[in-house]
Parts: C-alpha cells; structure tokens; sequence
C-alpha cells in the first residue's frame, strides 16, 4: 500500500521534528512493507538506496547519501538537503516497517535545501515515484547490492564528523565504513565503534 500527498503541514520527522512542505511541491509517500524485526534494518538500506537511484536518475548533478536518512547535493549552485527518508517497525504477526519519504521536487525558497527543479532537471512527481518503486522491487531481497549502492555514494564516508547522539552527548571521529544493517562505523581515536542512531555533522575531509 503507497499514500502520496500533495501538501503536508504536521509531518514527522527523526526525534520527531515537525516538516512541513508547500502544497504540489514535494513528492511526500508513505508506504507499509511487510518485514520481521531482523529484516527491517536491511529493508531500510534498501528504501535510501532506491530513493538515491531514482532522484540521480532525473538530476545532472551528484546525489549522496548522508548517514542516517538524508540525500545531498553538495556542489554546484544549489547544494544543500535534497530529500529524507524515515522508517518506523511496527510489530505484529508479521511485523512491518512503515516508510516515509519526502523529496523536494519544486520548492527553491526553503533554507539549507534543494530542490529537483533548483538544480536545473525537470522531472515528474509521479514519475519519480514510479521510479522509486521500481528500484525497490530490485533492491528489497538483495541487501549486498543495497549497502553497495548506499557505500558507493556516500558523502558520510571518509570525513571527520561529530555524531551528535539522543541524551546529549557527542563524540568524534572519522566515519570509515557501513555496516550490514546501515550503521555507521567511525573511527574514534584508533578503536572502532558502530552507531545505528544519532544526528551527522560533517567537519571536513579526512
């Protein structure tokens, strides 16, 4: 089951954060896939690394993914957050993650974001839905080629960053690799440690 919507104005993010979008431009989705509790990890690589293939399909600039749900642009005259991408498990017999999806298509007067259309391409909601879709079918059983997808373009890896964690600490090191079920894996001071939650910032190049 997919729902699309033309406008949001209560919609939830990470560590529930309101995001609000301006009616007809924004490709908003929300979709339910049936998984168990050890699949929905993977299923979530799975959703970011098809959303990623369908928006670089459409746009003539680099796409990245940032750690843990964000899609960048970061050169060219209109860098900035491109789209997000949200999981939720939901338990029950079978259980299930619930997705949502926002990708800025038209709006170009939003702070610290991009947009489809800002960056020169002109593409369709509903077509970069049916895209999304697409690459999912061919992604969701093949968790390798995912986390390959998502590693092969990442603009997490390789770069000193500060990962800010729930509770208000912080820690900071170089992020050097993905782990099977997305978590990111940092170098702090010579040991190595995997984070499967918090908030990214980007320091510099390694």
């Amino acid at each position: 089951c997919v729902l699309a919507a033309d406008l949001q104005t209560t919609g939830r993010g990470r560590r529930d954060r309101v995001w609000e979008a301006a009616a007809a431009q924004h490709l908003l989705m929300s979709f339910r896939l049936p998984v168990g509790s050890n699949e929905a990890a993977p299923m979530m690589v799975a959703v970011a690394a098809a959303v990623r293939q369908a928006v670089a399909s459409v746009t003539p600039v680099a796409i990245g993914f940032k750690w843990p749900n964000d899609l960048l642009i970061e050169e060219g005259p209109c860098p900035g957050k491109l789209a997000g991408v949200l999981a939720e498990y939901v338990a029950g017999t079978p259980g299930a993650i619930i997705v949502g999806v926002g990708l800025n298509v038209g709006q170009i007067d939003w702070d610290g974001a991009t947009s489809v259309t800002a960056v020169g391409a002109t593409a369709d909601r509903d077509h970069i839905l049916s895209l999304v879709l697409e690459n999912l079918a061919l992604l969701r059983d093949k968790p390798t080629l995912a986390l390959a997808e998502l590693r092969a373009h990442s603009f997490t890896l390789g770069r000193s960053v500060r990962i800010e964690l729930p509770g208000g600490t912080s820690v900071e090191g170089v992020a050097v690799d993905l782990g099977l079920t997305g978590e990111l894996i940092v170098d702090v001071g010579g040991k190595l440690r995997s984070f499967s939650a918090g908030d990214v910032v980007h320091l510099h190049p390694a």
